[in-house]
This record gives C-alpha cells, sequence and structure tokens, in this order.
C-alpha cells in the first residue's frame, strides 16, 4: 500500500489515517483505515480549512458507496495482519463466516490427524511416514462437514441464550447450563454418529472410490460408546468454561486450541 507524509496540521493527520465511520446499511460501526489522498482530493474537501465534524459528514453522505466497498474489502498496511492475527480472523468470521469456519475446522482436522499419526508411530515404535491419504480424508471432512456443522450448531445455542435472556431469566448461569445441556445431549447425538459417515464420504473422494457405508457402520458400532465416554471427559467442563467466562468473539479460538488435541483422539477412533 501506499504511503502518504502527514501535514503538521494535527486535524489534517484525523481526516488522513484511522476514524469510524457508522453505516447504517450495515448495522454496525465499520473501520476505514487510511483514506486514499486522492479521494480526499476529488471530492474537493480543503484539508486545511474545514473543520473534521464536517469533513466526516460529507465524506459519509457524498461517498457512502464507495465507503461500503471500501468496509467491506478492509484494506490493511503491510503490517496490519501480523500486528493483530486475531483480530484479522475475528473480520474474516464477520465477513464469511461459513467459509472461515469451515477452514478452521479443516486445519484443525488436520493438524489433530497429524499429532494422532506422530503418537501412533511413536508408541508402536516405528518412523514417523505421514499418511497423506488419511490426513487429505480429515481436511476434507472437516472443511464439508464439521465447519458447516459447528457454524450452524453454536449459531443456535448463542440464539437460544439471547432468546433466554430476553424470555426466560437474565441469569448468566441458567443460560450457559441450558445451553451445555442441550450441546451434550442433542448436539452430540447428531454429530458424533454422523461424522463416522462424513469420514468415510471423504476418504472415498480422496482416494477416487465409492463410499463403503457398511465399513463406516462397524466402526460406528465398534467405537462410538467409547467417543461418547471420552467426550464427557473433556467437552462439559471447557464448554462452562468457554461459554461463562470467554468473551463470544474468543470462543472459537478457544475451543479450536482445545479441538486440536481432541481431534487427535478422535482421528483414533475414526480412521
Amino acid at each position: 500500500m501506499q504511503s502518504y507524509a502527514l501535514k503538521s496540521n494535527p486535524v489534517t493527520n484525523l481526516k488522513v489515517v484511522f476514524f469510524v465511520i457508522l453505516i447504517n446499511d450495515f448495522n454496525k460501526s465499520l473501520c476505514v483505515n487510511a483514506f486514499h489522498t486522492k479521494l480526499l482530493n476529488k471530492e474537493g474537501v480543503r484539508q486545511n480549512n474545514q473543520d473534521l465534524p464536517n469533513f466526516i459528514a460529507k465524506v459519509r453522505v457524498q461517498k457512502i458507496s464507495e465507503l461500503k466497498s471500501i468496509a467491506l474489502f478492509r484494506a490493511f498496511d503491510d503490517n496490519e495482519l501480523m500486528r493483530n492475527p486475531y483480530q484479522t480472523y475475528i473480520d474474516w468470521l464477520d465477513h464469511s463466516p461459513l467459509v472461515t469456519t469451515s477452514v478452521t475446522a479443516a486445519v484443525i482436522n488436520g493438524l489433530g490427524d497429524l499429532l494422532a499419526q506422530s503418537l501412533e508411530a511413536h508408541v508402536i515404535g516405528t518412523k514417523f511416514i505421514i499418511n497423506w491419504t488419511r490426513f487429505n480424508a480429515f481436511f476434507v471432512s472437516g472443511l464439508l462437514f464439521v465447519g458447516p456443522f459447528l457454524q450452524c450448531w453454536f449459531g443456535r445455542l448463542w440464539a437460544m441464550g439471547r432468546w433466554m435472556e430476553r424470555k426466560v431469566t437474565k441469569r448468566k448461569i441458567w443460560q450457559i447450563v441450558a445451553q451445555v445441556t442441550v450441546d451434550q445431549t442433542l448436539g452430540v447425538l447428531l454429530f458424533f454418529p454422523t461424522y463416522f459417515y462424513a469420514y468415510e464420504f471423504s476418504e472415498a473422494l480422496v482416494s477416487f472410490r465409492a463410499p463403503t457405508w457398511a465399513s463406516a457402520t462397524e466402526k460406528l458400532k465398534l467405537e462410538l460408546v467409547n467417543v461418547f465416554v471420552t467426550q464427557y471427559k473433556v467437552w462439559p467442563v471447557f464448554n462452562m468454561i468457554i461459554f461463562g467466562l470467554v468473551p463470544e468473539h474468543f470462543r472459537v479460538l478457544t475451543s479450536n486450541v482445545v479441538a486440536v488435541f481432541w481431534n487427535a483422539y478422535l482421528c483414533t477412533r475414526v480412521s
């Protein structure tokens, strides 16, 4: 991104860099970084005479369509992504939640499988060689099933919490208990049995073969009880922490850290 020298006038500096404009169509405040100097000149804004409130009002009224484009495709400077990667990730979640969650789940699934393969090789005393078919299958299952499921499911849980706050009780503890209870009953019953078949489909896809649903059913019968028992040792406690103590924007990151290790276990059960 091209940079420009700032003027000595502090009002002019405020005009050029980092101010916030409220766009009603977006229903929230959008941060617009480092307006291009040519935009200011093209609008005929006289930087040395016009006060800041009038400047903001003029740009807001006359260039609302350009502001939408700039806000939608936020222009980061060369170092912003590295300075604040988490905020960048949150921006991606805001703008493309389904795609971001799906890609995140794919990466988490892949990392979990690599960790599982490494541990398996260490336990049996063999050299660690990546099974790329297995890795690709878990990556694809995260992309096509885990990510979309979690995006829809946790969206419903958070909406349930907000509904309880409006209609039932404002006490946070009861909202948390309800969310965790639903997640650890209905959510578990929906997710894990389906995941065995999603993995079989993904493995067939990356191996260029037809799915063998009978094989997935056999794995399901053999491993599902163990998966249920183990997940009840891990996720209820972490979900209470996530829903109760972690701010909503940080819940994704927190759950993903735990999910790396959980997926390492799950990969050994499903594969």
